[in-house]
């Protein structure tokens, strides 16, 4: 009539378990990740300028000023304005 389970059907059972946690867990730490790294960039603080060949852009929370090519390369970072007036820094 009521077989009880035995030991390795315990065990894989517990296997299915802390694998469905962990994968609860790690699609809630990724959610937040994935929020904070949304709400790092905030495209109502940036200022874009045309040039020859690419265009610039100025973060204005950071001060830091990216060209960027229309050749498709990766951005060059130029410095960063600390107070209008002073040198750039670079890094």
């Amino acid at each position: 009539m009521g077989q009880k389970p035995d030991i390795f059907t315990k065990i894989v059972l517990s296997v299915i378990a802390l694998c469905l946690v962990v994968i609860a867990l790690s699609l809630i730490f990724e959610t937040e990740n994935t929020q904070a790294a949304q709400n790092r960039f905030n495209p109502t603080t940036v200022q874009v300028t045309y040039t020859s060949g690419g265009f610039l852009v100025f973060d204005t929370t950071t001060g830091d000023i990216w060209v960027y090519n229309f050749s498709g390369r990766n951005p060059d970072f130029i410095g960063r304005l600390t107070q209008p007036g002073k040198a750039l820094l670079t890094k």
